[in-house]
């Protein structure tokens, strides 16, 4: 996280934060983003996953995935270099996405979803899932039809 996060809060101060506001009586939300699979991401985000699921009452959660415009990942690759975890596994290929953002390949990001979908149905098989800025197609893959336009910047 220090590598992408420097500065912010660690993962028990946010839950804990998150855990205070549920108990004050407030709806919890959680947005699990940008998720990049890099390394054991499976065992990473599942084991935060279910962590999240079993310290904080939620009312939905968001995955989301890396949406950069090219000029934020311009600026990114003069901090991180152009061979950062996020810049090799972005799609450049000739077909731009419709709003003109950078992403993992579609194939990817269904895998991602999936993966982390079936570790929240586990957990907490009612859960609200969200996705941000994922377009019909990718909801009807993964099954979360219902899901459509439920993001957490919804209220």
């Amino acid at each position: 996280m220090q590598l992408f996060e420097r500065n912010t809060p660690n993962i028990a101060a946010r839950l804990d934060a998150m855990r205070r506001c549920a108990q004050a009586g407030y709806p919890v939300r959680a947005v699990v983003m940008p998720i990049i699979p890099v390394g054991d991401w499976q065992e990473t985000y599942g084991r935060f996953i279910v962590t999240l699921l079993e310290s904080t009452p939620l009312s939905r959660i968001t995955l989301g995935s890396i949406c950069s415009y090219p000029q934020a990942n311009r600026l990114m690759e003069l901090k991180l270099g152009k061979q950062n975890a996020i810049s090799t596994l972005l799609s450049r290929g000739p077909t731009k996405s419709g709003d003109g953002r950078l992403r993992f390949s579609r194939s990817t990001r269904e895998e991602v979803f999936r993966y982390l979908v079936g570790c929240i149905r586990r957990q907490c098989p009612d859960l609200e899932i969200g996705l941000c800025l994922e377009d019909e197609a990718m909801f009807a893959s993964l099954d979360l039809p219902e899901s459509i336009g439920r993001c957490n910047c919804v209220l």
